[in-house]
Order: structure tokens, then sequence, then C-alpha cells
């Protein structure tokens, strides 16, 4: 069952839902949530190591951004507020019809303004880490895919660094050492991985 975009802080948040996972085990309610994935216009993946301050997944590597829609905001406005909050430069969400002729007419900007798309909308039931307990969180997520070349500059309490990565080098990694690594990434990297190289594909077709 599907509740409303969340209202409530987010230590409230994971306050409730470790709460309800501890009792029914099971995830309550799902929430709607972006997941982005950012390249480079080498194809390379910008992966986030969060910061050990943050409250689950502390200190793990993750997919780009990620974050909650609040009560009142649009899709697009989470997109754009969620980029600035941790890689500090602007993303424009552009519909997926339009966004080779997008890419194409903006990309000498795209070292000082990201672009990004929707790659699919799945329902997902994933693990945080939590002082090292494992709480499953039900999510209504919106998987998005984008392209930005600039420099990045994530803000200190979010992240410990952004680092880039080819597809096959991330997917090394991973195999090595799969507890370095958030729940959320490598089930992206497993359920998308055709998709990734054909964006990867692209972006070379297109800013070549």
């Amino acid at each position: 069952m599907d509740e409303p975009p969340e209202e409530a802080d987010r230590d409230t948040f994971y306050d409730q839902r470790i709460a309800y996972f501890r009792e029914h085990g099971e995830p309550s309610h799902s929430i709607e949530v972006i997941f982005l994935l950012m390249f480079n216009i080498d194809g390379e993946l910008y992966i986030q190591r969060r910061a050990l301050s943050k409250r689950h997944n502390a200190g793990l590597f993750d997919k780009t951004v990620g974050g909650h829609r609040i009560a009142g905001n649009t899709i697009d406005y989470t997109l754009l507020y969620e980029v600035l909050r941790e890689l500090r430069t602007p993303c424009r969400l552009v519909a997926e019809e339009g966004f080779d002729q997008t890419l194409l007419l903006l990309r000498d900007f795209i070292n000082v303004q990201a672009l990004a798309r929707v790659v699919d909308h799945p329902v997902v039931k994933l693990e945080r880490v939590f002082n090292k307990e494992r709480i499953a969180i039900a999510s209504r997520a919106h998987l998005m895919f984008g392209i930005y070349n600039g420099p990045t500059d994530p803000a200190g309490k979010e992240s410990r660094g952004v680092l880039r990565y080819s597809l096959e080098e991330l997917e090394e990694l991973v195999s090595r050492a799969p507890q370095d690594f958030t729940h959320d990434l490598k089930w992206i990297l497993k359920n998308y991985r055709d998709q990734i190289v054909y964006f990867i594909n692209r972006i070379h077709r297109i800013t070549a």
C-alpha cells in the first residue's frame, strides 16, 4: 500500500520505518523516491561515498543521488533539489523523446548543468543498514540516468566524496567487496545493466 509523499523529518521518518519493520518483519507503506545514476561524456559513473555521519548506509558507496519526494514537491523539483544539495550543480529533467535533441543542443554546457531522463518506475524493497542492523524499506522509485561533465563539490555532511568509475571497474569492485556498496546501487547494476550500456553508447554517439 502506498502512502502520500513524506512530510516528516528524516529522523522521524526512519524511526517509524525501523519500528514497523522490527514489529512486523516487513517494510511499511512504500514511499516515493528518486534514484539517479549520473555519467560523464566518457561513460564513467559518478559514485557517491556516503558520509560517516549519515543515519543509514554510513560510509558505503552509493548511486550518485537519491532522495524522498516531499509533499507538495514535484519529481522535477525533487531532482533539482537533491542534485543541488548533493553535487551543487543544477539538473534538468528531460522527457525521453527529447533527450537526444536536448543533449545535442546543450553538449557544450553540460559542464555547468546536468541533464537527466527517467528510465523506469520500479516498486522495490531494499535494505538500509542502521548501526549494522538491516532494515528493508519499500519505495516507489523514479529511476533516472543523467549526464554531467563538470566538477563535483559535494556538501560536506552529505558525502565523503564523489568518484568516477567505468561500468566494468565498478562491477569488479562490487564483486570483490559487496559489503562496501549499498543495496540500492547493487540492485540497479544487476537489474539495469543493459540500459546502462545502452545509455553509455548513446552518450558517446551524441557527444562525439
